[in-house]
C-alpha cells in the first residue's frame, strides 16, 4: 500500500549518534555510524545528551541544517543523540468517490481522461491537444453550463457542427463547405450553402425571396459584380428606382414603375447615348401598343431644307423599288411556314443615290455596319431606317403633288 513520506523500510525519522570528546560543543558531519547529519526544520528535531532531552535555544543551537552546537561543552564519552523527523503535508485532494473542486491551478503532464461532464469555472488552458467525444445536436460535446443543448458536436469524420436548442444550425463538412440550415450540398432543403470547391454561394427558401439586400443610405450600388478582380457592373438604387449598369452605363427602372430609361454609372438618366441592339445582335420582334416616338422638335434641328432636284430623282427611283421577300434565316428555321415581308433592298437604295451622284452614307436613312465575327472574319450588314426612308419618299410625293396642282391651276386659268 502507498505511504505519505518514507516507507516503513526507511522509517519516519533519521537518528544520528555521536560520542563526545572533552568539552565538545559542535556536532556535524558523519556520526558514529558514518551517517552525515542533515535536517530541514529544527521544530521537527529532538536532541538528547546521555538520554536527557535538551531544550532548543536554551541548551543548543541548530540553524545551519548540518550541525548542532551545545551551549555547554560535553564531557568525554557523553552520548549526543539527534532524532530528525520527516516533514510532509497531506495533499489537498478531491475525493474519487464524492468529487469536489479545485480552487487553484492544476497541472498535468500526462493524459486526462474524463467520462462524464467537466465544469470549468475559470480559464482552461491546454498546451497540446484536447479531444472530445462526437456528441450530437441534442447533446453537444462542447456546451455552455446553463444551455447544454447549444454548442459544438462532431457528426462525422472531418466534420464539425453547431447546435442551437438541440437542433443542428450549421456545419462545416469534410470538403470545407459551410452549410447553414441544411446538412447536404443540394437544393433539397432550405438553407444557405458556401461551397469551397467552386466558390459558389446558394440559398434555398420555401417561400419568399431567397436573398434580400438593403442599402440604409441614399442611392448607390447595392451589389457589385467583378471578373478577374475587375468591376464589370453593378445593381443599385437611385431616387427609389432600381438600375442595372455595366460601368459606363445601363438601364434604370423609374421609381413609379412605368418607365425604363438609359442611365449612366450612377443611375442618373443618360439621354441620347445608347443603342438598343446592334447589327450583329438584333432583336427579332418588338411588341408595343403604340409606335416609337421620335424627337422632331424644330428647336433641335438645323439645315432644314426641301429636297434637291437630285434627291427628288433618287426618291422617285426608290418609290418603285418596294418588293416582297422572305428572310433566309426564317426559311431555314421554319421552312415553308416562313412568312412573306414587304420592304426595300438596301443595296438598291445605295445604287439609286449613286445614280444621281449622291453618297448614300451622308443620309441617316441608310445604315452600313461592319464587325468581326466569331471566325475572325470581317462581316458587313446593310440596313434602312424605314421612318426616314418613307419620309424621304413622302417628301418627293408631296413636292410632286404640289407641282401637279400648280400645273393644273395654270391650265384651268
Amino acid at each position: 500500500m502507498p505511504y505519505i513520506g518514507r516507507g516503513p523500510e526507511l522509517g519516519v525519522r533519521s537518528r544520528f549518534i555521536y560520542t563526545a570528546t572533552a568539552n565538545q560543543t559542535s556536532f556535524s558531519g558523519n556520526d558514529d555510524a558514518g551517517i552525515s547529519l542533515a535536517y530541514t526544520d529544527t521544530l521537527y528535531m529532538d536532541v538528547y545528551q546521555n538520554g536527557v532531552l535538551l531544550v532548543p535555544a536554551t541548551d543548543y543551537a541548530a540553524t545551519t541544517g548540518t550541525s548542532v552546537v551545545l551551549v555547554q561543552g560535553a564531557s568525554v564519552d557523553d552520548t549526543v543523540e539527534l532524532l530528525v523527523f520527516d516533514i510532509f503535508s497531506v495533499a489537498d485532494s478531491v475525493s474519487a468517490k464524492d468529487g469536489g473542486s479545485f480552487a487553484g491551478n492544476v497541472g498535468m503532464g500526462g493524459t486526462l481522461s474524463v467520462t462524464g461532464n467537466t465544469t470549468v469555472g475559470g480559464t482552461l488552458g491546454v498546451t497540446g491537444v484536447a479531444t472530445f467525444g462526437d456528441g450530437s445536436a441534442s447533446a453537444p460535446s462542447i456546451a455552455n453550463t446553463g444551455d447544454v443543448d447549444t454548442g459544438i458536436f462532431f457528426p462525422a469524420a472531418d466534420t464539425i457542427a453547431f447546435a442551437e436548442g438541440g437542433a443542428e444550425a450549421m456545419r462545416i463538412d469534410a470538403s470545407g463547405n459551410v452549410l447553414i440550415g441544411q446538412a447536404a450540398t443540394n437544393f433539397a432543403a432550405k438553407g444557405i450553402r458556401l461551397l469551397s470547391s467552386n466558390g459558389q454561394i446558394t440559398a434555398t427558401r420555401d417561400g419568399g425571396a431567397p436573398a434580400s439586400f438593403n442599402r440604409l443610405t441614399n442611392g448607390g450600388n447595392i451589389v457589385d459584380f467583378n471578373q478577374a478582380g475587375s468591376s464589370v457592373g453593378t445593381i443599385g438604387a437611385a431616387s427609389s428606382g432600381l438600375y442595372i449598369q455595366s460601368n459606363s452605363g445601363g438601364v434604370r427602372f423609374h421609381s413609379g414603375g412605368e418607365k425604363l430609361f438609359p442611365c449612366n454609372a450612377t443611375g442618373a438618366a443618360n439621354d441620347d447615348a445608347y443603342d438598343l441592339g446592334a447589327s450583329d445582335a438584333r432583336f427579332d420582334n418588338i411588341h408595343a401598343t403604340n409606335g416609337t416616338i421620335q424627337t422632331s422638335d424644330r428647336n433641335e434641328k438645323q439645315d432644314i431644307a426641301s429636297l434637291t432636284s437630285a434627291e427628288m430623282l433618287v426618291a422617285a427611283r426608290i418609290s418603285t423599288m418596294f418588293k416582297s421577300f422572305r428572310w433566309k434565316s426564317k426559311v431555314k428555321s421554319k421552312g415553308d411556314n416562313a412568312r412573306t415581308h414587304t420592304g426595300i433592298i438596301a443595296q438598291d437604295v445605295q445604287d439609286a443615290f449613286a445614280a444621281e451622284g449622291l453618297d448614300v452614307s451622308n443620309y441617316a436613312l441608310f445604315i452600313s455596319s461592319t464587325w468581326t465575327n466569331e471566325n475572325e472574319e470581317e462581316q458587313t450588314r446593310l440596313g434602312i431606317r424605314y421612318p426616314e426612308l418613307l419620309s424621304f419618299v413622302a417628301a418627293y410625293n408631296e413636292q410632286r403633288f404640289v407641282s401637279i396642282e400648280d400645273r393644273l391651276a395654270a391650265l384651268e386659268a
